[in-house]
């Protein structure tokens, strides 16, 4: 079954990444020069990420991620109606 799952998530990325590749109407909507900090700031948090929230206690873990998801969206509700 994982398998399965693995096969068709590396399907949907190919399609995105032939779009993207193939100069489709997404990607003249992209600000590209915003594009590789935010990839490279992606897949350092995503490393770094994982290391930190193994070694931190579940608990302070869970804490964090609330805090961090309830900020953001207290953020852009504000930036929405401001």
């Amino acid at each position: 079954m994982l398998a399965l799952i693995l096969l068709l998530a590396a399907g949907l990325l190919a399609g995105a990444m032939n779009a993207l590749a193939g100069g489709g109407t997404f990607a003249a909507f992209l600000s590209w020069a915003q594009v590789l900090p935010v990839a490279i700031g992606a897949v350092a948090g995503g490393y770094f990420g994982a290391r930190i929230g193994q070694r931190l206690p579940a608990h302070t873990f869970r804490w964090a991620v609330l805090t961090v998801t309830y900020g953001t969206t207290a953020v852009s509700v504000w930036r929405l109606y401001a």
